[in-house]
């Protein structure tokens, strides 16, 4: 019998909830596969991208394997670039190859294929298919509520009393020269966004995020997602989005009006703290990066650097592994998406 390559439909929900739990070994009711967020990561209409984001392998109906994308465009010096990030990619053990031969269908729709960490299977097959690491990226947090943040995600040992007088500490940041003059204004959800970026030509680059990739963001069922201009009086540097998910405030990415040097950078994590403190819901803030660039501006904004995750590519194209691309939380599902983490500081 012959295997379909196709896109899903919001029909296929209830096949691919089964597939999934199979899959991955968990309950229907695990959180990734609430209905509602299934139905906006892969069915959800998007501006910014109008093509299917969601494949299957399937042979006579049944599921052998799926990959959903997060899909990205980056202006470079050489031109436009397309890429995606792979989620819920997933097979069945039962059948060899289907996952691999996916991904592969995939890859040929874009000019790149990037992958952050993974499971150790995932990290173990794919240099095999041809995936090449190209750096690692950094996750940086800090408490900001070091009493809450205890109660609600501590584990409960004869360390807490140590962990809670650190977590004090790192909590209490003084005030930083960068940011004086400066502060962060909510953008509110009625008032439209009118975001240009100018990213192009610039170290490094940035995937390109219009307008309508955030009104798609506000829309997400598990996260909420809250965009805030940074300015001062004189002018706007650009704009940050916070999205705050299990007490923790992620730095969906930060984007500017003028190049992202590393004084604008370190502004822009000073503020997305500044903004993180403001939200009580929020005991922890939480920032990624994949290059040097940013990963110094981040700590040297009092961030605190708790893991490092390879970085893969697939491209057919040689002159890709060349650009020095970087990614956010927002450029992969780790944006709305919960890994079991609670907290960095436990």
């Amino acid at each position: 019998m012959n295997t379909l390559f196709r896109s899903t439909t919001v029909l296929d929900a209830p096949q691919l909830i089964s597939f999934f739990a199979h899959s991955f070994s968990v309950t229907p009711q695990a959180e990734f596969l609430r209905p509602d967020l299934l139905h906006w990561k892969l069915w959800t209409k998007r501006e910014d991208y109008s093509e299917p984001r969601s494949y299957v392998f399937e042979r006579g109906g049944e599921i052998l394997a799926h990959a959903g994308i997060w899909p990205m465009t980056v202006m470079t010096d050489s031109g436009e670039l397309r890429g995606c990030h792979l989620f819920d990619w997933a097979s069945d053990a039962r059948v060899l190859g289907a996952g691999v031969a996916l991904l592969k269908h995939i890859s040929e729709m874009f000019d790149f294929v990037f992958a952050i960490g993974g499971s150790e299977m995932t990290q173990r097959i794919i240099p095999s298919i041809g995936f090449k690491k190209i750096g690692e990226a950094w996750c940086a947090a800090r408490p900001l509520r070091a009493v809450r943040q205890m109660l609600s995600h501590q584990r409960m040992n004869w360390k807490i009393p140590a962990r809670l007088v650190r977590n004090a500490v790192w909590s209490v940041v003084p005030p930083n020269p960068l940011a004086k003059g400066w502060f962060v204004e909510e953008v509110p959800e009625k008032v439209g966004l009118d975001w240009q970026f100018s990213h192009a030509a610039v170290y490094p680059f940035y995937p390109l995020r219009p307008a309508s990739f955030f009104r798609y963001l506000r829309c997400c069922p598990t996260a909420e997602v809250r965009p805030f201009e940074m300015k001062s009086h004189q002018r706007i540097l650009g704009y940050l989005v916070l999205s705050v998910l299990h007490h923790q405030a992620r730095v969906a990415g930060v984007w500017f009006k003028e190049e992202p040097s590393p004084q604008n950078l370190h502004l822009a994590y000073d503020l997305a703290q500044q903004a993180a403190e403001g939200i009580r819901a929020a005991f922890e803030i939480v920032a990624s990066g994949s290059t040097k660039f940013s990963e110094q501006a981040a700590v040297s904004a009092g961030l605190r650097i708790c893991k490092y995750t390879p970085v893969y590519m697939l491209s057919r194209r040689s002159d890709v592994f060349s650009v020095p691309l970087e990614f956010q939380l927002a450029d992969t599902d780790a944006v709305f998406m919960s890994d079991g983490t609670a907290s960095y500081w436990t």
